[in-house]
């Protein structure tokens, strides 16, 4: 054996003996298949079944396919195997200390110690051996990787979803429009048997390249408010740890300061609170960090999410964009489902003076009140308290417009669709027109995607719904409708629109999954945040609210509402409808039940709210804006 000999890659860092069935990580690190699974599975306490920190780098590594789809004792086995490393060991003494010989050398009975390793040949080659091999014209493309830094990669490691979460070893080729999901052959007959728009993968990418790109972008979006929003629950939470210690330290002042006051024979009290309160400290303390933890994993799950959409959007291929859109989102809405619990620890002392003076019974220094509160994410929805207040803040005219439908933009902005002179404008609050586009027919309804920041327009008595980007109002797409609509709205990934006859439900591509008649004179439509839908009728004077399956929960009728138009649904689940004769809002409950009635609104026919908060405004008048709160 030549001198020198080289400790090459094969042993693994956990167990710190040779390899035993190799699997790579993402993060390119290599460990035994036991090995991982055991760290696997002993992280799950902690990360929830969202993924795992790689053992080496601490890299977060996220679950495998769709979150919860495999079981974490099954992931292990969804990591491929390190050919390289397999590669060395069986090329390698079965000592550890021995190196990895040059495959040339071997042939003539030599003994050199190979500093690389061609991935073309799969061989080992030493120094001058591998000059050799570059110098031979047919071989000079081939890739070496150098033995002598065994830290270095071979190569990045790519984990690109190409086969079926469902069916492994089908590949994925085609795509459901209807669930906007990637699927092989096999999953048609047993996943999407009633859907009715389904096409080649390799044709949705080719043809749609424009809109993948959006939507993977809406989608990035979207995981960067919520790592934002979890990166304050975070913050929230860490401050509440401190807030323990400062609250922790000033009752056990209190405890000291009333110590001094008794004698010998009350330090056995003094101590007893004293642990007390070092129990409660450490509990809620401990509590609040595995809160912490949960909220750190979920953001750094989404993050990893969010960094595998961008190096897709960056790669340049639709195709692999299209397929990691389609995991991730289907990633992110499955997070978004699942539990997240806030805790927030309440902690007060009370000096006990009628006690203290109480020696002889004396038990304890100060009353010790700690209380847990747990909420989950997203919050339960109830009812608008009673004691809210309607606050009128701003009032303005959009001179001989009427206004149809609208958006309250996040930053304040109004998006009107004006019927009257055929366009589409957005104001500051305070009325400023800052832009406009106008089209040849009149806009009627407006849905905006906050995500994908464009809106979503329909005309009316023209079959077509424009897809209007918000910064400078061009036109992205225009979708072909087979009818005219009026009322839109989106949730859960599909639109809802509404005619003079007929409501629909369409994918994210406008193809008609479901159609309802309704009465002719149905106008307005919204949905809830449970994904029921709510259409008004101006001509029976009626608002109907249908589930998700498309039975009706509800009719609302009252004798002061006449002729129904506008609707939105605030942060709460509440129902508001405006009454166009009869001049006046109604607050409707979730279950059809009239909450309040907003008067002094004259002829009201639009309505929506800002996000998630209690400011919205109403287009009374045809032409008048006016701004209001609920406080």
């Amino acid at each position: 054996m030549a001198e020198g000999t080289i400790l090459m890659p094969t042993v693994c860092s956990v167990c710190f003996q040779k390899f035993n069935t190799p699997r790579i990580l993402p993060c390119s690190h290599t460990f035994c298949q036991t090995c991982l699974d055991k760290h696997i599975k002993s992280s799950q306490e902690k990360t929830k079944g969202l993924g795992f920190s790689c053992p080496l780098c601490r890299d977060f590594i996220t679950a495998p396919g769709v979150l919860g789809q495999h079981a974490p004792e099954k992931w292990c086995e969804l990591f491929p195997t390190d050919k390289f490393v397999a590669s060395l060991i069986e090329k390698s003494d079965d000592s550890i200390s021995v190196g990895i010989l040059c495959d040339v050398c071997k042939t003539d009975g030599k003994e050199e110690t190979a500093t690389t390793w061609c991935k073309n040949c799969e061989s080992t080659f030493c120094e001058s051996c591998s000059l050799n091999h570059k110098k031979f014209s047919p071989l000079q493309k081939h890739d070496f990787v150098s033995l002598q830094n065994p830290s270095t990669p071979v190569e990045p490691v790519e984990f690109f979803p190409e086969h079926c979460k469902t069916h492994p070893k089908c590949k994925v080729d085609l795509f459901c429009r209807d669930h906007q999901v990637s699927s092989c052959a096999l999953c048609i007959p047993a996943l999407h048997q009633t859907c009715k728009h389904i096409g080649s993968i390799e044709e949705e990418a080719a043809t749609k390249s424009d809109l993948i790109k959006i939507r993977s972008k809406g989608l990035l979006n979207q995981i960067k408010k919520e790592c934002d929003y979890l990166e304050q629950k975070v913050k929230d939470g860490k401050s509440d740890v401190e807030e323990i210690d400062d609250k922790a330290d000033s009752a056990s002042a209190m405890v000291r300061n009333s110590c001094e006051r008794c004698v010998k024979h009350l330090k056995e009290t003094e101590e007893k609170q004293l642990s007390l309160i070092a129990k409660h400290s450490k509990d809620s303390k401990l509590k609040l960090e595995t809160s912490i933890e949960e909220f750190e994993n979920r953001k750094t799950y989404l993050r990893k999410c969010q960094k595998t959409i961008e190096e897709a959007l960056e790669n340049g291929d639709d195709v692999q964009t299209l397929i990691w859109y389609s995991l991730m989102t289907e990633n992110v809405n499955e997070l978004k489902k699942r539990e997240l619990k806030t805790i927030r620890i309440e902690w007060t002392s009370i000096p006990n003076k009628k006690e203290i003076a109480e020696i002889e019974i004396f038990d304890k220094f100060v009353d010790l009140n700690v209380k847990e509160k747990m909420s989950k994410e997203p919050e339960s929805i109830n009812n608008v308290p009673n004691h809210l207040q309607l606050h009128r803040r701003n009032e303005w005219e959009y001179k001989e417009s009427d206004i149809r439908g609208g958006v309250f933009l996040p930053d304040g902005c109004l998006v009107l669709a004006d019927c009257s002179s055929k366009r589409c404008a957005v104001f500051s609050e305070e009325g400023v027109l800052k832009r406009e586009v106008k089209f040849t027919r009149s806009p009627w309804g407006i849905h905006f995607d906050q995500n994908m920041k464009v809106l979503y327009v329909t005309f009316l008595g023209k079959m077509e719904i424009k897809m209007i980007n918000l910064d400078d109002l061009s036109e992205i797409k225009v979708f072909p409708m087979e009818w005219p609509v009026r009322g839109i709205t989106s949730i859960n990934g599909k639109f809802h629109v509404i005619g003079r006859s007929q409501l629909s439900m369409l994918n994210l591509d406008f193809e008609l999954l479901e159609r309802t008649d309704v009465d002719e004179s149905s106008d307005d439509i919204t949905t809830d945040l449970y994904g029921n839908t709510i259409y008004s009728c101006y001509g029976k004077d009626t608002v109907t609210k249908k589930d998700r399956k498309n039975n009706i929960q509800f009719v609302y009728q009252h004798l002061n509402l006449s002729r129904p138009y506008g609707l939105a649904v605030d942060p709460k689940g509440n129902i508001y409808v405006c009454g166009y004769n009869s001049n006046n809002i109604h607050v409707i409950s979730g279950n059809g039940k009239l909450l309040k009635k907003f008067d002094g609104f004259p002829s009201p026919q639009f309505i929506a709210f800002q996000g998630n908060s209690f400011r919205f405004f109403v287009v009374q008048n045809k032409s008048c804006v006016k701004i209001c709160e609920l406080k």
